[in-house]
C-alpha cells in the first residue's frame, strides 16, 4: 500500500520524503520490523517507542510515523510523518492497511471484568449451529479455519489483531467473537474495530495496577461501548447485565437496540427454571425469541449467566432459535474454566481461572449450589498485581467455603511469602483457623486440598486456569494446575 493512502484517514502534522512511497505492514514494535515495514512510535503505559526509531530504522523501515519530537542523534533517510497521537492512530493505520477486515465480518466484542472467554467460545458455538464460518480471539489464543494461534494477549496489540482478522476474512470467515479487555480499549488495540455486537458481562474489581481506580476502570468499559460499539458502521446492537450498575448506564444511554441479562424476571433475557448438577444444567429461558429449553453440558450459574449473555447476541444477529438452543448444547466449556478433572476418589475437582473477587464468589457459590459437602478452594494471587484485593480473596473463601488453602500464583517480581501473608490477613477471626492451610509451593498446596477432601466433597483450584507456566521471579516455569492435581489424584 502506498503511505498516502495509509495516512488519508489521519490529520497530518508535518512530513518529510517522498509519501508515495510503497510500505508493507503497519508495526509498533521495532523488534519485529523489516525492510519496507511502516514503524509507528507509540507513547503508551509501558514504554515510549520514540525511543526504538533508530532502532527501526536500522531494520529497514520504510517509513516513521511519530507524534513527539524525534531523539537526538536520529537520522531520518525515510519518509517521516508527524501526528497528533499515534496512540490512537495505530489502530487506524493497521485496519486500513489490512483492508478493514472488520467490515467485512459480522464481530462480536465480549468486555467486562469476569466472563469473557466462555461468553465468546458460546458464542462461537452458537454461529457455528447457525452454519457461519467462525473465529475467536481471547485469553487463550485464537482459532479460525483448522487455524490455531498463540496469541499472548487477551486482546493482541492492533497490528496482530487486525493481521487475524484479515487472515479469517480471507479463510472465509463470516463472524468471529474476541474478547475486548480493558487494557485492548485503553492501549488503542480495538480502535477500529467495527463491531456488529457488543456485551458487557459484568464490572468487577480487576486492573487497579494499570487504570489506577475502580471508577477509571469502569469509564474505560462504558466509553466503549457507548462511543466505540454505539457508533461502529456495522452496529446491530448491545447486550449488558441487568444487575449490575454500570449495565444500567449503558442500559439507559445506548442508542440502538439493546438487551438486558440476568436472573431477575425483569430482565429481557433470564431462566424461568433451572436445575443445576455437579456436571452440567437444564432449564428454560425467558428471550425475545419466547421461551427456549437450556442444556448445557458444563456446571455453574455462573455459566448459566454467560449464557444468557450469548442469547443476547444471537437475537440481535437475527439468528434461528433452533441455533441457539443447539449451539449451547453442543458448547462442551473452556479449558481451565471451571474445568471439571475426573477422577475415582469421588470428589469433585474443577480448575478455574477466578484470580478477581467477584469471579472467584461465583465459582465458589456456584459449587455450594451442587455440593452438599464440604468445599476446599486452593488460591492465590498475583504479584505486581493490584495488592489492595489480595486480603478480600480470602475473605471471600472464608464466607463461601469451608476449607482454604492459601498458596502462590504467579508472583512474579514479589516475594511469594508476603503475598501469602497479605492475603491471609483477610481471613476474618470468626473463621476457624485450623480451616486454614498456607503453603507456599502450589504443587504442595494442591496435594494438601486433595488429602484433606473427602467423598462427595469439592475442590476449587483457583487463579490459574488453562495457563501452563508459573512465573517466579524471572524464571517462567511449567506448571499446569490440571495435570498437578492428576497426578496427585492417581497417587
Amino acid at each position: 500500500m502506498m503511505l498516502q493512502k495509509l495516512l488519508a484517514p489521519l490529520s497530518v502534522r508535518a512530513s518529510t520524503g517522498d509519501c508515495s512511497v510503497e510500505v508493507k505492514r503497519v508495526l509498533c514494535d521495532s523488534r519485529k520490523v523489516e525492510e519496507g515495514d511502516v514503524f509507528v512510535a507509540v507513547h503508551n503505559h509501558y514504554y515510549n517507542g520514540h525511543q526504538y526509531i533508530q532502532n527501526a530504522l536500522d531494520a529497514g523501515a520504510s517509513a516513521i510515523i511519530h507524534s513527539e519530537a524525534l531523539p537526538a542523534g536520529v537520522e531520518i533517510t525515510v519518509p517521516c510523518v508527524r501526528i497528533h497521537n499515534t496512540l490512537d492512530a495505530l489502530g487506524t493505520l493497521c485496519a486500513v492497511n489490512c483492508g478493514e477486515p472488520s467490515r467485512s465480518m459480522r464481530l462480536v466484542g465480549v468486555t467486562g471484568t469476569n466472563g469473557k472467554t466462555t461468553t465468546c467460545h458460546m458464542i462461537e458455538s452458537i454461529l457455528t449451529a447457525a452454519n457461519l464460518s467462525t473465529g475467536n480471539i481471547g485469553t487463550t489464543g485464537a482459532r479460525y479455519a483448522g487455524t490455531t494461534v498463540e496469541t499472548g494477549l487477551t486482546t493482541p496489540e492492533a497490528p496482530e489483531l487486525q493481521l487475524l482478522l484479515s487472515q479469517m476474512v480471507e479463510s472465509g470467515v463470516t463472524a468471529a467473537a474476541i474478547e475486548v479487555s480493558s487494557h485492548g480499549i485503553a492501549l488503542g488495540r480495538v480502535q477500529a474495530c467495527h463491531f456488529a455486537a457488543g456485551v458487557f458481562t459484568g464490572m468487577g474489581r480487576d486492573h487497579l495496577d494499570f487504570h489506577g481506580s475502580q471508577d477509571e476502570y469502569r469509564e474505560t468499559k462504558v466509553n466503549w461501548l457507548l462511543d466505540d460499539v454505539q457508533n461502529s458502521a456495522n452496529l446491530c446492537g448491545a447486550v449488558v447485565p441487568f444487575d449490575d450498575e454500570a449495565g444500567q448506564e449503558v442500559y439507559g444511554e445506548f442508542r440502538g437496540r439493546i438487551l438486558s441479562f440476568g436472573f431477575d424476571d425483569d430482565a429481557d433475557i433470564y431462566p424461568s427454571e433451572l436445575e443445576l448438577t455437579a456436571s452440567a444444567t437444564r432449564g428454560r429461558v425467558v428471550t425475545p425469541y419466547g421461551t427456549l429449553s437450556l442444556f448445557l453440558n458444563v456446571a455453574g450459574r455462573h455459566n448459566v449467566r454467560n449464557a444468557l449473555a450469548a442469547i443476547g447476541v444471537a437475537h440481535l444477529l437475527d439468528l434461528e432459535p433452533i441455533a441457539v438452543v443447539e449451539g449451547l448444547q453442543r458448547f462442551s466449556g473452556v479449558t481451565g474454566r471451571f474445568d471439571p478433572v475426573s477422577n475415582e476418589r469421588g470428589i469433585q475437582v474443577y480448575v478455574d481461572y477466578a484470580h478477581t473477587p467477584d469471579a472467584l464468589s461465583a465459582a465458589v457459590q456456584s459449587l455450594r449450589e451442587v455440593t452438599e459437602k464440604k468445599i476446599l478452594v486452593v488460591f492465590g494471587c498475583g504479584g505486581d498485581r493490584d495488592p489492595a484485593k489480595r486480603p478480600e480473596m480470602a475473605a471471600i473463601v472464608a464466607e463461601h467455603a469451608d476449607i482454604m488453602v492459601i498458596t502462590s500464583d504467579n508472583p512474579r517480581s514479589e516475594d511469594p511469602k508476603a503475598i501469602v501473608d497479605a492475603i491471609a490477613a483477610g481471613v476474618p477471626e470468626t473463621f476457624d483457623s485450623s480451616s486454614v492451610v498456607v503453603e507456599v509451593d502450589r504443587a504442595k498446596a494442591i496435594a494438601r486440598a486433595v488429602e484433606l477432601a473427602e467423598e462427595g466433597d469439592a475442590i476449587l483450584i483457583a487463579g490459574k486456569g488453562h495457563e501452563t507456566k508459573q512465573i517466579i521471579g524471572d524464571k517462567v516455569l511449567p506448571f499446569d494446575d490440571r495435570l498437578v492435581v492428576q497426578e496427585v489424584l492417581s497417587k
